[in-house]
Protein backbone atom coordinates (compact mmCIF):
# COMPACT_ATOMS: atom_id res chain seq x y z
CA UNK A 1 0.00 0.00 0.00
CA UNK A 2 1.21 3.65 -1.03
CA UNK A 3 2.74 4.83 2.58
CA UNK A 4 1.28 8.09 1.72
CA UNK A 5 -1.99 6.71 2.93
CA UNK A 6 -1.34 6.34 6.52
CA UNK A 7 -0.87 9.96 6.79
CA UNK A 8 -3.24 11.92 8.89
CA UNK A 9 -2.73 15.88 9.21
CA UNK A 10 -4.84 18.30 11.38
CA UNK A 11 -4.21 21.73 11.75
CA UNK A 12 -4.56 24.04 14.95
CA UNK A 13 -4.86 27.80 14.27
CA UNK A 14 -5.29 29.88 17.77
CA UNK A 15 -5.43 33.57 18.03
CA UNK A 16 -2.11 34.18 20.50
CA UNK A 17 0.65 34.71 18.37
CA UNK A 18 2.58 35.87 21.40
CA UNK A 19 2.89 32.09 22.27
CA UNK A 20 4.36 29.39 20.88
CA UNK A 21 1.79 26.04 19.70
CA UNK A 22 1.81 23.59 17.73
CA UNK A 23 -0.24 24.08 13.87
CA UNK A 24 -0.10 20.53 12.65
CA UNK A 25 0.74 17.08 13.04
CA UNK A 26 0.82 14.05 10.94
CA UNK A 27 1.18 10.16 11.37
CA UNK A 28 4.32 8.65 9.92
CA UNK A 29 3.94 5.00 11.38
CA UNK A 30 2.72 3.45 14.27
CA UNK A 31 5.31 4.64 16.46
CA UNK A 32 6.37 8.08 15.03
CA UNK A 33 4.86 11.11 14.71
CA UNK A 34 6.19 14.36 13.13
CA UNK A 35 4.55 18.21 14.77
CA UNK A 36 5.06 21.55 13.40
CA UNK A 37 5.34 24.29 15.60
CA UNK A 38 4.47 28.13 14.71
CA UNK A 39 8.34 29.40 15.84
CA UNK A 40 11.74 28.17 15.49
CA UNK A 41 11.79 26.14 19.06
CA UNK A 42 14.88 25.76 21.72
CA UNK A 43 16.28 22.05 22.40
CA UNK A 44 14.15 22.22 25.59
CA UNK A 45 11.10 20.40 23.43
CA UNK A 46 13.38 17.55 22.70
CA UNK A 47 13.16 16.04 26.32
CA UNK A 48 10.95 13.47 25.91
CA UNK A 49 9.92 13.86 29.86
CA UNK A 50 7.51 17.01 28.92
CA UNK A 51 5.50 15.05 27.00
CA UNK A 52 2.84 12.71 28.62
CA UNK A 53 0.62 10.43 26.27
CA UNK A 54 -2.78 9.74 25.96
CA UNK A 55 -4.28 7.43 27.19
CA UNK A 56 -1.65 5.15 27.60
CA UNK A 57 1.83 4.74 26.95
CA UNK A 58 4.90 7.37 26.87
CA UNK A 59 7.09 9.57 24.45
CA UNK A 60 10.72 7.70 24.20
CA UNK A 61 12.02 10.25 22.02
CA UNK A 62 12.04 13.59 20.07
CA UNK A 63 14.28 14.63 17.67
CA UNK A 64 13.86 17.45 14.86
CA UNK A 65 13.56 17.11 11.12
CA UNK A 66 15.87 19.80 10.01
CA UNK A 67 17.16 22.86 10.72
CA UNK A 68 14.43 24.83 11.01
CA UNK A 69 13.85 23.73 14.62
CA UNK A 70 10.14 24.07 13.67
CA UNK A 71 9.17 20.34 13.43
CA UNK A 72 10.05 17.84 15.48
CA UNK A 73 9.75 13.77 15.13
CA UNK A 74 8.11 12.21 17.92
CA UNK A 75 8.57 8.21 18.84
CA UNK A 76 6.22 6.26 21.29
CA UNK A 77 6.30 3.31 22.89
CA UNK A 78 2.91 1.18 24.93
CA UNK A 79 0.66 2.56 22.35
CA UNK A 80 0.10 3.24 18.56
CA UNK A 81 -0.77 6.25 16.24
CA UNK A 82 -3.59 4.82 13.33
CA UNK A 83 -6.89 3.67 12.83
CA UNK A 84 -7.48 1.58 16.24
CA UNK A 85 -10.59 3.19 17.05
CA UNK A 86 -9.76 5.72 19.93
CA UNK A 87 -7.24 9.40 19.17
CA UNK A 88 -4.14 9.12 21.07
CA UNK A 89 -2.86 13.06 22.02
CA UNK A 90 0.68 14.03 22.55
CA UNK A 91 1.09 16.62 25.32
CA UNK A 92 3.97 19.08 25.75
CA UNK A 93 4.27 20.42 29.25
CA UNK A 94 6.38 23.75 28.81
CA UNK A 95 8.87 24.36 26.14
CA UNK A 96 10.45 27.57 24.79
CA UNK A 97 10.64 29.29 21.26
CA UNK A 98 13.99 30.69 19.93
CA UNK A 99 12.30 34.12 20.27
CA UNK A 100 11.11 33.74 23.90
CA UNK A 101 7.80 32.66 23.23
CA UNK A 102 6.48 30.24 25.89
CA UNK A 103 4.19 27.13 24.86
CA UNK A 104 0.15 27.43 24.77
CA UNK A 105 -0.71 25.44 27.80
CA UNK A 106 -4.20 23.15 27.26
CA UNK A 107 -4.82 24.04 23.83
CA UNK A 108 -1.74 24.67 21.64
CA UNK A 109 0.19 22.46 23.35
CA UNK A 110 -2.10 18.97 22.31
CA UNK A 111 -1.49 16.86 19.17
CA UNK A 112 -4.66 13.82 18.95
CA UNK A 113 -4.15 11.67 16.35
CA UNK A 114 -6.74 9.18 14.58
CA UNK A 115 -7.43 8.05 11.42
CA UNK A 116 -9.08 5.68 9.46
CA UNK A 117 -8.27 2.94 6.52
CA UNK A 118 -8.77 3.60 2.15
CA UNK A 119 -9.29 0.20 2.28
CA UNK A 120 -9.79 -2.75 4.30
CA UNK A 121 -6.68 -5.15 3.53
CA UNK A 122 -4.78 -4.10 6.73
CA UNK A 123 -7.85 -4.84 8.81
CA UNK A 124 -6.84 -6.70 12.25
CA UNK A 125 -8.54 -7.91 15.88
CA UNK A 126 -6.24 -7.31 19.21
CA UNK A 127 -5.38 -8.63 21.50
CA UNK A 128 -5.15 -11.80 19.03
CA UNK A 129 -5.77 -14.21 20.99
CA UNK A 130 -7.50 -12.68 23.22
CA UNK A 131 -6.74 -14.26 27.35
CA UNK A 132 -8.18 -13.82 30.88
CA UNK A 133 -7.11 -10.96 32.59
CA UNK A 134 -6.27 -9.35 29.52
CA UNK A 135 -5.65 -5.46 29.92
CA UNK A 136 -8.33 -5.20 27.21
CA UNK A 137 -12.28 -5.79 28.63
CA UNK A 138 -13.13 -6.68 25.07
CA UNK A 139 -11.58 -7.01 21.34
CA UNK A 140 -10.91 -4.25 18.85
CA UNK A 141 -11.13 -4.59 15.62
CA UNK A 142 -8.46 -2.32 13.84
CA UNK A 143 -7.73 -0.34 10.41
CA UNK A 144 -11.17 -0.05 9.22
CA UNK A 145 -12.19 2.30 6.54
CA UNK A 146 -14.27 5.47 7.55
CA UNK A 147 -17.33 3.14 8.07
CA UNK A 148 -17.66 -0.63 7.87
CA UNK A 149 -19.91 -3.57 8.82
CA UNK A 150 -18.21 -6.69 10.92
CA UNK A 151 -19.97 -9.89 10.84
CA UNK A 152 -18.72 -12.34 13.66
CA UNK A 153 -18.75 -16.04 13.15
CA UNK A 154 -18.32 -19.43 14.88
CA UNK A 155 -15.63 -21.77 13.25
CA UNK A 156 -18.46 -23.91 12.45
CA UNK A 157 -20.25 -20.59 10.76
CA UNK A 158 -23.02 -19.64 12.99
CA UNK A 159 -23.92 -16.29 13.37
CA UNK A 160 -22.04 -14.39 16.94
CA UNK A 161 -22.92 -10.67 15.97
CA UNK A 162 -23.12 -8.09 13.36
CA UNK A 163 -21.14 -4.78 14.42
CA UNK A 164 -21.12 -1.42 12.57
CA UNK A 165 -17.91 1.39 13.01
CA UNK A 166 -19.85 4.97 12.18
CA UNK A 167 -17.87 7.15 13.75
CA UNK A 168 -14.57 7.31 11.70
CA UNK A 169 -11.90 6.81 13.98
CA UNK A 170 -10.73 3.38 11.93
CA UNK A 171 -11.79 0.89 15.00
CA UNK A 172 -14.68 -0.57 16.81
CA UNK A 173 -14.27 -2.02 20.47
CA UNK A 174 -16.79 -4.71 21.23
CA UNK A 175 -17.47 -6.49 24.49
CA UNK A 176 -17.22 -9.83 23.45
CA UNK A 177 -21.13 -10.41 23.76
CA UNK A 178 -23.12 -12.25 21.35
CA UNK A 179 -26.42 -11.56 20.29
CA UNK A 180 -28.45 -13.09 22.89
CA UNK A 181 -26.53 -11.10 25.40
CA UNK A 182 -24.02 -13.91 26.34
CA UNK A 183 -20.26 -13.92 26.97
CA UNK A 184 -19.00 -15.47 23.96
CA UNK A 185 -17.19 -18.94 24.87
CA UNK A 186 -13.61 -20.18 24.18
CA UNK A 187 -12.50 -20.91 20.43
CA UNK A 188 -11.68 -20.09 17.26
CA UNK A 189 -14.07 -17.20 15.59
CA UNK A 190 -14.12 -15.95 12.08
CA UNK A 191 -15.00 -12.01 11.00
CA UNK A 192 -15.48 -10.54 7.82
CA UNK A 193 -15.82 -6.73 7.12
CA UNK A 194 -17.46 -5.27 4.24
CA UNK A 195 -17.58 -1.63 3.50
CA UNK A 196 -19.30 0.39 0.61
CA UNK A 197 -17.07 -0.04 -2.72
CA UNK A 198 -14.00 -1.87 -1.08
CA UNK A 199 -12.95 -5.20 -1.29
CA UNK A 200 -13.98 -7.28 1.93
CA UNK A 201 -11.84 -9.10 4.51
CA UNK A 202 -11.89 -12.24 6.46
CA UNK A 203 -9.97 -13.32 9.58
CA UNK A 204 -9.98 -14.55 12.12
CA UNK A 205 -9.39 -14.82 16.40
CA UNK A 206 -9.05 -16.68 19.40
CA UNK A 207 -10.18 -16.88 22.61
CA UNK A 208 -8.42 -18.57 25.17
CA UNK A 209 -9.32 -19.29 29.28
Amino acid sequence: MDPAFREATFNYAPDASENAFFTHWSILSESTAQINFNYPMTTDVLDATRYELQPSGRVTEVTFVDASNRVIEVSITGAAFGALGYPVSVILQGGTAQNGAPMLTKSGNVATFSEFKPDLQEAFVYPNPWRKHTEFEGLRFANLTQSATIYVMSASGREVITLQETDGDGGLQWNMMDLWGNRIKPGLYLFRVEAEGKDDFVGKFEVLE
